[in-house]
């Protein structure tokens, strides 16, 4: 359904504008993928005042009509195609100044959501709460290159952590998975340090 729905529009869409990628492609995608969401929720912060991410993802229906950001399991930010993710662009209007990986980690902490979904159409983000403040931290598909490539086990990448059903459980424990493994190959990286500086040393004598 997403090649099909890509190929329908994949000539127009880098001349979209933000919002028109929204109503014909992201959306249209999201909700292949499960997704059942509000847009444009409402984050209330003190010294910030209100900050309205482009979507909030909720867990049903029934959740969804509470309307509150804290039941959400998710959060969604969209950039036109072709946008930087990663820095400010100059000259343009005020909804465009920022970095949207900085962006979107300031949704997360200010929401306290978990889970963030930051996209141009092309490449699609995966970011974490606690690690967003690294905003060089994400897990991150080129969506564009997997249907044009057609393969469907790469496709399933995409599918596998960006879906409904991955909210929270999936993605928990792959997060988990992942810190588990960093920290067994630090131990293991910090015992070959030491070895490889024991054998100069012994070398050096």
């Amino acid at each position: 359904k997403i090649q099909s729905l890509y190929e329908k529009k994949n000539k127009a869409i880098p001349s979209l504008k933000e919002s028109q990628l929204e109503e014909e492609f992201i959306r249209p995608i999201l909700r292949i993928l499960g997704h059942i969401y509000t847009p444009h929720p409402s984050i209330h912060e003190m010294w910030e005042g209100i900050k309205e991410p482009d979507y909030a993802f909720y867990p049903s229906e029934e959740i969804k009509k509470e309307a509150s950001i804290e039941k959400a399991i998710g959060i969604g930010e969209v950039k036109r195609y072709g946008r930087p993710l990663d820095r400010k662009l100059k000259g343009e209007d005020l909804f465009e100044v920022q970095n949207p990986s900085l962006q979107m980690s300031r949704y997360l902490w200010l929401s306290e959501v978990r889970w963030g979904i930051l996209t141009d159409g092309r490449f699609w983000r995966l970011y974490e709460r606690e690690t967003s403040k690294r905003i060089d931290i994400f897990y991150e598909i080129d969506l564009e290159r997997l249907l044009k490539k057609g393969d469907i086990e790469d496709f399933k990448y995409f599918y596998l952590f960006f879906h409904k059903e991955a909210f929270p459980q999936f993605l928990q424990k792959v997060y988990t998975e992942s810190l588990y493994s960093t920290e067994k190959v630090g131990e293991e990286l910090k015992e070959n340090v030491y070895q490889a500086l024991r054998i100069l040393a012994e070398g050096f004598l």
